[in-house]
């Protein structure tokens, strides 16, 4: 009877386990300020876009934590501070977007230069966006302009004259 209990004992600790063996989050760094839920739509127009990275850098140079994310079919990113941590530190940000399209292969088909989907302007050396979060504001939207994803493809399917 003891073997038993103790057999039992061990395959439900065992079962235990290893339901808290899947992806963890590291533990939240001792002094990290509280984040706030932060979900950032970006659209061309009316057009959403899905694959579209977005960065966060703090405009306070004493604030350490970036924040980022990648937008879904629907246009939305929900934002995460470190890579990990769900939401932003509320603040003052540059925002920047980055979404490759084609690439072009050389003769032995090895990527050499991809065409970036989003304006230069709208890129992490240039963009001039920004976006200050708050703990009372959860969603946000950033119209981009240039040519929209469709247009794009257009564009480039079209022969050169």
């Amino acid at each position: 009877m003891l073997i038993r209990s103790t057999l039992c004992f061990v395959t439900l600790l065992g079962l235990f386990l290893c339901i808290g063996c899947g992806k963890r989050i590291p533990i939240r760094p001792v002094g990290m300020p509280e984040t706030t839920p932060c979900l950032l739509t970006v659209t061309f127009g009316d057009e959403r876009i899905e694959g579209v990275g977005v960065l966060l850098t703090p405009k306070d140079k004493s604030q350490r934590w970036f924040a980022g994310g990648m937008t879904d079919q629907e246009g939305k990113a929900a934002l995460k501070t470190g890579g990990h941590y769900e939401g932003v530190i509320p603040g003052e940000y540059a925002v920047s977007f980055q979404k490759s399209g084609r690439v072009e292969l050389d003769k032995n088909d090895m990527p050499i230069r991809s065409h970036s989907i989003i304006p230069a302007k709208y890129t992490a050396s240039k963009s001039r966006e920004t976006i200050i979060v708050t703990k009372s504001q959860v969603d946000y939207l950033f119209t981009l302009d240039g040519l929209s994803p469709s247009e794009r493809q257009a564009t480039e399917l079209s022969p050169q004259e």
